[in-house]
């Protein structure tokens, strides 16, 4: 309850920042969402009745979805390891056999 009392004075306090913040996050999402129906309208229209050209499509599509999740897999290995448990914050360390 107290980190929300917090959010609500800071937004009570910086109304023009917010606002200015919700602005620049719309801009970004719009411009976004323009370049994504500029680029996918025509493909969809281009691959309608073209069953070989829709499937490749749809891979390219899955394929470049898969990009992002693995930037954010490589950027969390150093910090989280590999497997079941996330190795020790302190390295090297000498308390444990996990990390070794």
């Amino acid at each position: 309850m107290e980190t929300l009392a917090q959010a609500t004075g800071w937004l009570r306090a910086n109304p023009g920042t917010f606002l200015e913040a919700v602005g620049d996050h719309l801009l970004l999402s719009l411009v976004g969402l323009a370049i994504g129906v500029a680029i996918a309208l025509p493909a969809g229209i281009l691959v309608a009745h073209r069953p070989r050209a829709a499937e490749a499509a749809i891979a390219l599509a899955g394929a470049l979805r898969t990009i992002p999740s693995l930037a954010v897999l490589a950027a969390l290995l150093p910090l989280l390891g590999v497997g079941f448990t996330p190795r020790c914050w302190r390295w090297p360390c000498s308390h444990c056999r996990r990390c070794w």
